[in-house]
């Protein structure tokens, strides 16, 4: 939505929509406050279990050769 105030020529009906829009969100975000940080916390738990999975598992698939061959 930022973008969209910067891109869009000022004063105009789409820019006056993106502005309102950026207002109504940082709004949004100041209400929502401390409610926001436990689920932020989880995803970003959950995004490194995930790449430690990814890892290991790439990492046994090298070791045990059962990956494709090219060619």
């Amino acid at each position: 939505m930022i973008a969209a105030v910067r891109l869009l020529d000022r004063h105009t009906l789409g820019w006056w929509l993106a502005v309102v829009s950026v207002v109504l969100t940082v709004g949004l975000l100041i209400l929502a406050g401390l409610n926001l940080l436990v689920p932020a916390v989880l995803a970003s738990v959950a995004a490194a279990v995930a790449v430690r999975l990814v890892k290991r598992w790439q990492l046994s698939r090298r070791a045990t050769g059962s990956g494709v061959q090219p060619g």
